[in-house]
């Protein structure tokens, strides 16, 4: 039988898949490219992504098309007397909608991801599939912005969304023939009647790219994570500010992707060293004796907490940080909000080694158990592989 073909649609570039949000649609594509034929649109907005290389061999065909910054924050601006969510209009052009128009016609199935995407697929066409893989519920996100945070662009963005994305993100499952997210939380928050397309698919972790390495004994605390994103930058701020001067002569390593106003922001801070992209974050973390994940704002699943268990790093995490993941205080990780709780946490793992290496060998146990890219990405493959079979079976 001949392969569906299936048009994914993306905002980002999505390789190489650095990053939660790119590593989550490459994934996703590895895993429906074993049932079926890709072919990707996607919008560039950096030099890079227009020149990045594609050496997967997951698409048949790729489309870049330019995104221009300037023109999208108009379209943004313009927005915000309105009631579409400002990132959706954002991402709305008559050139990515034009280049659809053929491409649309000529697939089984369109997969959209991030609801950025949503506008472009929401119609209809006859015996299509339509696939929305949302990932998070981002008006929850948004929702939990600490209100002391200082004014920014961004904060404001975040506050003034909040209503509008509920209200959008509510609408999505009479819109689609399956709508995925990461985990139960956003999907609890969002419909609690739970409709029948709407599926929870994890996020995974590759156990070879994060191999064991266990605790270390040098006294240094971990961040990983894309920090040009306000949620780990605020994680990263509270855990320098309010965490390490209770921490004594702890060294506090912050790694991954991070704009150089946030870098020297963060370097200002005492006994903090800001790495920035490395070429191995596992290489970067060995010898740490625990991780963190001081998260106060987000949704869906937190991959820094799946690779911190993998690499066998003890790990602090807040509630937050926790969310989506079957996991226990003192059984894979240890539970700390309030800063006095997150200091004390860290220091219990830096004097209990016992602890320390029964949390990361629980730790990496529970990944190896349950978060393979395959098993947890199988809900959303198998609705997709389900919503084109009953397509096909309509068409005969």
């Amino acid at each position: 039988m001949k392969k569906p073909r299936i048009l994914i649609l993306c905002s980002r570039f999505p390789e190489p898949p650095i990053g939660g949000e790119r590593l989550r649609i490459y994934r996703i594509c590895r895993e429906l490219a074993r049932h079926a034929s890709l072919d990707l649109v996607s919008f560039c907005e950096t030099e890079a992504e227009r020149v990045a290389p594609s050496e997967s061999g997951l698409f048949d065909s790729i489309t870049r098309v330019e995104l221009n910054p300037i023109g999208a924050r108009t379209r943004a601006m313009g927005a915000v007397f309105g009631s579409t969510p400002l990132q959706v209009a954002y991402y709305r052009t008559r050139s990515f909608a034009a280049t659809l128009q053929g491409k649309l016609r000529n697939c089984d199935a369109v997969l959209g991801h991030l609801i950025r995407m949503a506008e472009y697929i929401k119609e209809p066409l006859p015996g299509q599939v339509r696939i929305l893989e949302a990932t998070d519920a981002i008006s929850l996100n948004y929702s939990r912005t600490p209100p002391q945070l200082p004014v920014s662009p961004k904060v404001l963005a975040y506050r003034l969304e909040r209503q509008r994305l509920l209200d959008y993100e509510r609408g999505l499952p009479q819109k689609f023939d399956v709508l995925s997210f990461v985990s139960t939380v956003d999907v609890d928050f969002l419909y609690p009647a739970r409709p029948a397309n709407v599926v929870v698919a994890s996020n995974g972790v590759d156990p070879d790219q994060f191999a064991f390495s266990g605790p270390g004994r040098e006294k240094r605390v971990v961040f990983i994570g894309n920090v040009t994103s306000e949620q780990n930058f605020d994680a990263c701020v509270f855990f320098a500010k309010s965490v390490m001067p209770l921490l004594g002569n702890f060294q506090f390593d912050v790694i991954g992707r991070i704009p150089p106003d946030k870098a020297s922001a963060l370097g200002k801070f005492p006994r903090v060293k800001v790495h920035g992209e490395v070429l191995s974050v596992s290489s970067s973390a060995i010898g740490a004796f625990a991780a963190v994940c001081p998260v106060r704002m987000g949704a869906g699943v937190q991959n820094k907490v799946l690779e911190y268990l993998a690499l066998g790093l003890p790990t602090v995490s807040t509630s937050v940080g926790m969310e989506g993941l079957h996991v226990a205080h003192e059984r894979e990780l240890l539970r700390a909000d309030r800063p006095d709780e997150i200091a004390s946490s860290v220091q219990r793992l830096w004097s209990d080694q016992a602890l320390a290496q029964r949390l990361a060998a629980a730790g990496r146990d529970y990944v190896l158990r349950t978060h393979s890219w395959t098993q947890a990405l199988a809900p959303l493959v198998d609705a997709t592989l389900y919503a084109l079979e009953r397509a096909r079976a309509s068409r005969r």
